[in-house]
Formats: structure tokens, C-alpha cells, sequence
């Protein structure tokens, strides 16, 4: 298998040098064929269960076959594989670990990028980008990853835990958020959460436990938008934040479990549109 797809990576390269001749360009992709069929439809996964890096970079597309977790850490590198925790194998940015996502088709499988402690830029997350469900997480969740706010955007389907952040969460763009573990809000932002063009932002319960600290917000703690959903399901709230508590948009839906207008942390009373919004 290893001649068969060095071999195709050389006939691949050929095409893109040979001439404007028809007749060379057909003779050659003849070639790319014999010798890659097998080549091309490759796992991302060996029998050990260690993912290979994608054998053609940009080209061909891995494939995973289990779940999967992809590390990032500041001194990894992005031409690593990403699947161990170490130096050796991490990736060094997020933007690294989405384009490796981006050339990967996830089959069904969960693809967690997993960051290590420290900081670490604000990022959005699109769904036509990915091709299957993403979780973001801290490695180390004693010593939580900061990121300077975050985003799910255009249908993404993503989950997120066990992470700081220094500016906002949103699920944007008929995007489907997850909180699925305690997450931490520091710092002077404009909201903490919002939910809008027609998303959903879920906190799952006990195990989503949200802590402010000493946050102040220009517009609220949670605002929705524009049809969309922002669900509480009993998760935890402590700490405080200077502001106002919520801003429910127009034909928009806040749940808070049936614990009030005062559930969400604010210093000024949260306001509900009465054109179709509804906080329950």
C-alpha cells in the first residue's frame, strides 16, 4: 500500500506539470487510476488505532472510523497528526485542527479537539466546513483553556466544556450548540450567550455548571434572536455579573426551568420582546 500511494502522489504531481496535451492528460489519469484505487480509499485509522496524517495533504481526504480526539497545544505543530497530547504529535492552533477537520469525512464519528491550558483566540466554527459532530474541550480540566470567545456558525453541530472564556459563546445560523460541561465567563464583554437566526444554545443540565466571574456586560448576560433558543435544562449558575440579566428577541425562546426572571446573573431586570418573545 505505501509504493502504491507514493506512486500515486508522483502521478498526481505529473498531471499538474504536463502539458495542455489532451492525449498526455488522459494517458495519465488512466495511470492515477490503475494504481489508485486502492491507494485512495484510505482510513484514517490503522488497525492499532492510531490515525495517520493525511498521506496526499490537501488532496485526498481522510476518513475516520471511530471517534476521535485531535490535540492542540502552543508548542505542537501543525503538521503533526494531532492524536496524542505531546509535543511530537499535537497541533499548535485551532486553525489547525479545523483544517485538518475540513479535509477529514467524519462518518458518523465524533471528531473533540481537545486544547491544553493557556490562551487562545476567538473562533468560529461553520458547519459546511465540517462533516460531522465537533467537541471542543480542555485537556487538562483542572486548568481550563481560555478562549477569547467562540462561535457555532451555518448548521454546525458542536459540543463545549470544560473551557474559560474571555469574550462571548454563540450558536448562530440554524447552528446546534451543546454546553456539555462547566465552563467559566471572565472579564468587561458584550453578552456571555446568545442564541440567534434560528439556533439553538443548550446548557445539559447539573454537569453545565456556569460560573461568572465578576463579569460586566454592555448588553446582557444571554440574549436570543430572530427564532431562536437558548435552554437552560437546570444548568447551575453562580458568580456575578454587572448588567443587565437577558434580552429575549422578537419570536425567540428562552428557557430557565422554571426558576424566574432572576435565575440568570444581572444587576438590571431582563427584558422579553412582545412580539413573539417568551421566557419560560
Amino acid at each position: 500500500m505505501a509504493a502504491d500511494t507514493q506512486q500515486l502522489v508522483a502521478l498526481i504531481d505529473e498531471v499538474s506539470r504536463l502539458s495542455n496535451t489532451v492525449g498526455d492528460t488522459l494517458a495519465l489519469l488512466r495511470r492515477v487510476s490503475e494504481v489508485g484505487a486502492a491507494a485512495v480509499d484510505i482510513a484514517a485509522h490503522n488497525n492499532n488505532g492510531d490515525a495517520h496524517a493525511a498521506l496526499f495533504g490537501d488532496r485526498i481526504r481522510n476518513r475516520l472510523t471511530r471517534d476521535t480526539t485531535f490535540y492542540v497545544r502552543p508548542d505542537g505543530s501543525d503538521n503533526n497528526d494531532g492524536l496524542a497530547g505531546t509535543p511530537a504529535r499535537a497541533l499548535k492552533t485551532i486553525a489547525g485542527a479545523l483544517s485538518l477537520l475540513n479535509r477529514t469525512d467524519q462518518r458518523g464519528c465524533l471528531a473533540t479537539v481537545s486544547l491544553a491550558p493557556g490562551n487562545w483566540p476567538n473562533t468560529a466554527i461553520h458547519g459546511e466546513n465540517i462533516s460531522g459532530r465537533l467537541r471542543v474541550t480542555s485537556t487538562d480540566t483542572a486548568n481550563k483553556a481560555v478562549l477569547a470567545g467562540f462561535s457555532a456558525n451555518s448548521s454546525a453541530d458542536v459540543e463545549i466544556g470544560n473551557i474559560a472564556f474571555t469574550g462571548p459563546l454563540r450558536s448562530q445560523n440554524n447552528s446546534f450548540l451543546r454546553v456539555i460541561g462547566a465552563i467559566d465567563f471572565f472579564g468587561s464583554m458584550e453578552f456571555c450567550m446568545d442564541a440567534g437566526a434560528g439556533s439553538v444554545l443548550r446548557f445539559s443540565g447539573a454537569t453545565s455548571l456556569v460560573v461568572f466571574n465578576d463579569v460586566t456586560v454592555a448588553l446582557a448576560t444571554a440574549l436570543t434572536s430572530a427564532g431562536s433558543t437558548l435552554l437552560w435544562s437546570g444548568a447551575p449558575l453562580s458568580g456575578n455579573v454587572t448588567g443587565r440579566r437577558f434580552s429575549v428577541g422578537a419570536f425567540s425562546f428562552m428557557h430557565v426551568n422554571g426558576k424566574g426572571p432572576d435565575y440568570i446573573p444581572g444587576t438590571i431586570a431582563g427584558i422579553v420582546d412582545p412580539n413573539g418573545g417568551i421566557l419560560i
